[in-house]
């Protein structure tokens, strides 16, 4: 009798430990909807309910980890973001998936860059960098690299010779086209080097990829600080005053640049005076030695020169202080460099489609896109030939290895391996999100079912 209560205990026990795990990955699918969709407050407070319940779950604790070191990270909360970050590699490095790993890592790089401690940044940039080489990940590599080559241009001493070798690596070795701020990069690399054409010509470049008021306010910081470099300071403060006027919510960083400006205008103003000084000592001087008292007058314009030139250098003192004072506002206006215009689409058609919140034309404009990438098969082909690249023909072995797929079958399989959000996948494939989570989870199944050799990859893309 008593070794039968013992057994119905410990079953009760199992079956709560169950139901704990399956509610604590609900709440992590949720919180990460409430991430994808900018409600970070929400996000958090659902991750946090969720790590209540993780339990030894090493796996799925790891993603709750990256996904509310992310949302910290958006909020500010550089320190415990980075904490987080640390954890949930850690834990994906302990039970072998070290890909996952090298992401979180990589966005630990980035939180270490975005707070200016550029030496634990570097460290961890250049781990992914070595690991993703290591296991072929051309994609990872790719987007480390680029974090790298930043993190040259902004230490001390810069690094700008290394920074257009990992670029030129990424674009010819790996063969990823540069995006519109990895451009701007190489323009501010060349121009530390003093190669102004060169400069000149990956801004224009920079220039021609801009698509978001965003990516445009990062091309004026890069024109900025190549214009101060040249010495061109009225350029600078034009292409500053660009940066803060596109910016969001930068209100103090605009009045702190006003008040640059107008320093700078004063500045002017009085070495404008000081060159009228100079010239009126110089007609004084002629009108002495006509006088006779070429002697005096002689020594006393030379002080008078003298000082002028003084005047001139503390102007040239000034002018250079007040533009490193406008180099420090940009750690305020940095923001992540790579953006998927793709993602933001299908966002707002998932969102409005339907309502009158919407302006009726940008609607319009939104749905043609989306349309246009649902119907064209040439979107699809592009992702998976990206897939087979970068995970050694993954797709082909997806179709050889998994019997009796059917083509949404591989297309679903390629937009989730690609990173699609769930939003996004409910927009193209023209379904609801519950469709979409369930239709993952059977062929999750099915993968398991079949018992791929490859079948790990496949349920690690599966999963992100």
């Amino acid at each position: 009798m008593k070794g039968k209560i013992t057994g119905i205990i410990l079953a009760l026990l199992v079956a709560i430990s169950c139901t704990g795990r399956q509610d604590a990955e609900e709440l992590v699918a949720t919180g990460r909807e409430q991430l994808s969709g900018k409600d970070y407050a929400q996000a958090m407070i659902t991750l946090r309910e969720a790590e209540k319940l993780v339990g030894n779950d090493t796996l799925l604790s790891a993603e709750l980890h990256r996904l509310l070191g992310r949302c910290l990270e958006a909020v500010g909360n550089h320190p415990d973001a980075i904490s987080c970050l640390i954890a949930s590699t850690r834990e994906y490095g302990s039970v072998g998936k070290e890909a996952n790993a090298r992401q979180s890592l990589y966005e630990t790089g980035l939180a270490y860059s975005g707070i200016g401690d550029l030496v634990q940044a570097e460290q961890a940039l250049k781990t992914v960098v070595h690991g993703a080489r290591a296991a072929a990940d051309t994609i990872m590599e790719a987007y480390a690299l680029s974090a790298y080559a930043n993190v040259c241009l902004e230490k001390d001493p810069q690094e700008p010779s290394r920074a257009v070798n990992m670029l030129i690596r990424v674009r010819d070795e790996l063969r990823c086209p540069l995006s519109g701020s990895e451009k701007g990069l190489m323009a501010y690399a060349w121009s530390l080097l003093g190669d102004r054409q060169k400069a000149r010509y990956w801004l224009d470049a920079a220039a021609a990829d801009v698509s978001s008021p965003e990516e445009l306010a990062v091309l004026r910081f890069r024109e900025y600080q190549i214009a101060k470099r040249e010495g061109d300071c009225g350029r600078a403060l034009g292409a500053l005053e660009e940066v803060v006027s596109g910016s969001e919510g930068g209100r103090d960083v605009r009045d702190s640049v006003m008040i640059l400006q107008g320093e700078y205008i004063s500045r002017q103003n009085d070495l404008a005076k000081a060159r009228a000084q100079a010239s009126g000592m110089r007609t004084l001087f002629l009108i002495a030695v006509l006088m006779a008292a070429a002697f005096a007058v002689s020594g006393y314009f030379r002080a008078q020169k003298i000082a002028a030139e003084r005047e001139l250098e503390k102007e040239r003192q000034e002018t250079e202080r007040y533009m490193n004072l406008a180099e420090e506002l940009k750690g305020r206006l940095k923001k992540s460099s790579r953006t998927d215009v793709l993602e933001r689409l299908c966002e707002n058609y998932y969102i409005y489609e339907g309502t009158d919140n919407l302006q009726p034309k940008v609607l319009s404009e939104v749905k043609s896109v989306i349309s246009g990438l649902r119907e064209n098969p040439k979107t699809l082909q592009e992702l998976e030939d990206n897939l087979n690249l970068g995970h050694d023909g993954v797709v082909r072995k997806f179709r050889e290895q998994v019997p009796r797929l059917k083509d949404e079958d591989v297309k679903l399989f390629v937009f989730a391996a690609s990173g699609l959000s769930s939003t996004a996948m409910s927009t193209l494939l023209g379904m609801e999100k519950s469709v979409v989570y369930n239709r993952i989870y059977r062929l999750k199944g099915r993968i398991a079912k079949a018992g791929a050799p490859d079948g790990e990859i496949f349920l690690q893309l599966l999963n992100g």
